[in-house]
């Protein structure tokens, strides 16, 4: 159709031309040129003329209606993208008067406030959005806005059309006349709720964290890259006579120089532990020092052992609260993915410290469990899983009685069902941290049996996650051929032999024909 148009401008002027040279030609014969360019009669000169340009002056004329209809249309196009941009865009928008009627929204605004655009546009005032309670704000905001020129990230409370509340973060400029009086506003609205819901929960997690870092037993402190102490515990409120700053500024500064010096004082991930007598207090510690996050902060322990010297063994009195304070710590300092390995050694040190029949138990079945993992070929990943859940896997002994651990008889019935809690404690312990979903399933499962005849859930087969079959495995070897209060550790071979007896209804059998292996090749 629009080329059809374009055709209809141009074809004119050259039916002009070529009519008007055909009639003088019939007219004049070959002469007629001579008669087109004669200059006798002024008046015929021009409009020969204007006969001869008439084909370029209707093809200009097409060439430049076609650019126009061109332009046009790339405009309407461009016009159209803009409203979809602006009707559609991720945020509300409106814009207010100087009166503070809305004058103009967006049907994203529309659809966040649930509102047709004929119940609000010349109707309604912003502070017919705010709560009866807040509506002398809308005064106040309007005023900064003239005055000025702009409201930034303000925090408000809009009421939708139903009459439920919705936080909004509004960002506003104003536009002036050529006087500098104030027309209107351009404002954007951006819904608030998620933002509101976060801070909600860090401000919980923070007071979670403050709570459980005062209430801990043993004092606790976090220095910076320069042993400064940013925050100390209200243990110390307890005990004046233990200074986190001379701490920091002794104890953890020799502490700090043992570590670059020998690496023996520090396990792989960093984390230092030293103990001492403070001959003034005449009293024995325990230091746990452990970088914390890459900024070269750190997290420093000071446990009194001074009645484990003497004999009492318990160095642990609360189930979860020291992996609290490393997951509420990292928060408030601004790391929220890593709790450190260090400190899952210290911890897992500390509960086989329970009793001296355990003393390295945790260790060991790491070791054997990641020997037994790698044989397998499990992916890097797992295999970090499977170091954590096998040194935590007693954690749940924490609530277990020491008498039970250390005790040289049999166990009572009643005793057995106290002991055989312990995973499903452990489970307890761990639920609140949220990165060891599937590390609490490994530990919770760890003495299933193959058969279903395990606990604490009578899982069987390939119901058993897979890790928790190969630390069955290993736990059960460890406890074979160590001592224990009513045994003396039993031999490698014997360990085979009751491994290779009972593969199928206790162990999985191919976990146990490869660790069995192993044990052959003298790889565990």
């Amino acid at each position: 159709m629009k080329k059809l148009f374009i055709t209809l401008l141009i074809l004119p002027g050259w039916f002009l031309t070529v009519s008007y040279l055909s009639y003088e030609y019939v007219e004049y014969g070959p002469a007629f040129l001579a008669h087109l360019f004669s200059t006798a009669d002024a008046g015929r000169f021009l409009f020969h003329i204007f006969v001869l340009c008439a084909p370029l002056a209707s093809t200009a004329l097409g060439i430049f209606t076609a650019d126009r209809m061109r332009l046009l249309s790339r405009l309407r196009d461009l016009s159209g993208r803009y409203e979809d941009y602006y009707q559609h865009a991720p945020y509300g928008y409106h814009s207010i008067g100087p009166d503070l009627t809305l004058l103009e929204v967006n049907d994203t605004w529309l659809e966040m406030l649930g509102y047709r655009r004929d119940e609000v546009v010349g109707k309604m005032k912003a502070t017919d959005l705010l709560p009866s309670d807040k509506r002398a704000s809308a005064g106040d905001i309007l005023e900064r806005l003239v005055s000025k020129g702009s409201v930034e990230n303000r925090e408000l409370v809009f009421l939708r059309k139903d009459g439920s509340q919705l936080p909004v973060l509004i960002s506003s400029t104003a536009v002036y006349d050529e006087g500098g009086g104030f027309l209107r506003s351009r404002t954007i609205v951006k819904d608030n709720t998620q933002r509101k819901h976060m801070d909600d929960a860090l401000r919980q997690v923070a007071r979670r964290w403050s709570e459980t870092f005062d209430t801990m037993p043993w004092g606790v402190m976090v220095l910076d890259r320069d042993l400064h102490v940013l925050r100390s515990n209200r243990y110390f409120d307890k005990h004046p006579e233990l200074s986190p700053g001379e701490l920091a500024s002794t104890r953890c500064k020799v502490a700090l120089a043992k570590a670059i010096m020998r690496s023996s004082g520090a396990d792989s991930n960093g984390t230092h532990v030293e103990e001492y007598m403070d001959e003034a207090l005449d009293r024995h510690f325990r230091m746990y020092m452990s970088p914390m996050g890459g900024d070269g902060d750190s997290v420093v322990s000071i446990v009194d052992i001074t009645d484990l010297r003497k004999g009492e063994k318990k160095l642990l009195d609360s189930r979860n609260a020291f992996f609290n304070m490393l997951k509420d710590a990292s928060i408030a300092y601004g790391e929220l993915e890593e709790v450190h390995t260090g400190l899952i050694h210290a911890l897992a040190n500390a509960i086989d410290a329970k009793s001296p029949w355990t003393k390295g138990h945790s260790e060991r079945v790491t070791r054997y469990s990641i020997a037994l993992g790698e044989a397998i070929d499990l992916p890097h990943r797992d295999l970090d899983k499977l170091r954590i859940a096998a040194l935590l896997h007693d954690i749940g002994k924490i609530g277990t009685y020491d008498f039970l651990l250390d005790k040289e008889t049999s166990l009572t019935d009643d005793e057995y069902t106290e002991i055989k809690l312990h995973p499903a404690r452990a489970a307890e312990i761990l639920g609140p941290i949220n990165r060891f979903g599937e590390i609490i399933e490994i530990v919770r499962h760890h003495h299933e049996y193959f058969d279903g005849r395990g606990y604490p859930d009578g899982l069987k087969g390939e119901e058993i996650p897979l890790m928790a079959r190969i630390l069955c495995v290993a736990d059960s070897f460890d406890s074979m051929t160590a001592d224990r209060p009513y045994r003396s550790a039993r031999s490698r071979m014997f360990a085979e032999e009751e491994l290779s007896a009972c593969s199928g209804t206790h162990f999985d059998p191919h976990l146990t024909e490869v660790f069995i292996e192993l044990i052959r090749e003298e790889k565990v």
